[in-house]
């Protein structure tokens, strides 16, 4: 009897030790802290806040990034690095050309002349201009030009911001 007893035990507590692993599948909680050593998710992911991985992360599928993403050290690409263009600034005669993106299309209503607005640092602009006007951009204080920049319909101006100006990194005239 003793024996039967401890086997009818051994076996309910299996039963609920096993009941308790599906469950704990399907189980949601919020968490101050979590410390891995591997996390694997499947289905969209959010996170709010910080995120901080060390080692080495793999994504796959369409990854996307609302506010700053900060690399520290190497960072691999494979396939195309696509960049996703912003809106298109009208330049005026006079004005002052200030990129919102990475590749920023400018459009003039005629043949205008314009400066670059204060660089943001570390930014890395390709300026292309889609109007079949010319659009010409100074060399002033606030840009290290090889000169002015004349650019007609499809030339680029590629430039980085450092410190208080714009440099240049290419000119293409296409």
């Amino acid at each position: 009897m003793k024996r039967t007893l401890i086997t009818v035990l051994v076996a309910l507590s299996l039963l609920a030790v096993l009941f308790a692993g599906a469950t704990a599948q399907t189980f949601y909680t919020s968490l101050d802290h979590v410390i891995a050593k591997s996390l694997i998710t499947s289905g969209d992911t959010s996170v709010t806040g910080n995120l901080a991985v060390t080692g080495v992360t793999a994504m796959t599928g369409n990854t996307s990034v609302g506010g700053t993403l900060a690399v520290v050290g190497n960072t691999s690409l494979s396939g195309l690095l696509s960049i996703a263009t912003v809106d298109e600034l009208t330049v005026a005669n006079g004005g002052t050309i200030t990129p919102t993106g990475t590749l920023q299309r400018l459009t003039a209503a005629g043949a205008v002349g314009a400066a670059l607005g204060a660089p943001t640092a570390g930014a890395y602009v390709m300026l292309l201009n889609t109007s079949a006007n010319t659009i010409t951009i100074t060399d002033t204080t606030g840009a290290v030009l090889a000169g002015n920049a004349a650019l007609g319909q499809w030339d680029t101006l590629t430039i980085v911001g450092y410190g208080n100006s714009w440099h240049e990194v290419a000119r293409s005239n296409n």
